[in-house]
């Protein structure tokens, strides 16, 4: 009979384990203003073109990994960092995949959908919200770490917590993503043969 209470209570814990997860609404809490725009003015992010918006969970080492042009595939992420979810709004503001709909400033007008995730690693995430299609050069919003609740029941409704990110919050505007050193020795060696071969054929 106790062997039979120990295992219940073992299978119980589990199932707890297995049901809970992390849920996270992405939300701004301050609006946003384009590259070299004034932050008291405008204009607004959205104005003259769309944006992506990522959650990413910063991996073991709980820190925040630089954008890199190596992980253009992997979502511009370094090392043990992983995107977990992105969202693109359009320009002008509008509606988002995932129904959720912003204003110019990325403001939401309409409940946000929370990102719910069977994940119970103990953690942290960040947002970046790129001006654009993220590309050498880009500008982006960056927030700091914030460590996520693992005992969230995904479906159980909205999560207390809310993740904001904007220019309320003190967060710094327009970081730019630059190449990693060796991408840019590769590219300064592309150019000296550019001009080695226009040499040589003078």
């Amino acid at each position: 009979m106790k062997k039979y209470v120990v295992s219940m209570a073992i299978l119980a814990m589990m199932a707890m384990g297995a049901s809970a997860g992390v849920g996270i609404i992405w939300r701004t809490q301050g609006w946003m203003v384009e590259h070299g725009g004034d932050l008291d003015a405008g204009p607004g992010i959205l104005e003259d073109g769309s944006v992506i918006w990522q959650l990413i969970y910063a991996g073991a080492d709980n820190a925040i990994n630089k954008a890199t042009l190596e992980n253009a595939g992997n979502g511009w992420v370094s090392g043990d960092d992983e995107v977990w979810m992105a969202r693109e709004i359009p320009k002008d503001g509008g509606t988002a995949a995932d129904g959720s709909s912003w204003d110019k400033w990325l403001i939401d007008a309409s409940p946000v959908p929370a990102y719910e995730d069977d994940w119970t690693t103990p953690g942290f995430v960040y947002q970046r919200v790129y001006q654009g299609t993220p590309a050498v050069g880009s500008w982006y919003y960056e927030s700091e770490l914030f460590a996520y609740d693992t005992g969230y029941v995904p479906g159980s409704g909205a999560p207390a917590e809310t993740f904001a990110i904007g220019t309320g919050g003190g967060f710094e505007p327009n970081m730019q993503m630059v190449p990693e050193p060796a991408t840019m020795s590769l590219l300064g060696l592309g150019a000296l043969a550019m001009v080695l071969r226009r040499k040589f054929r003078k």
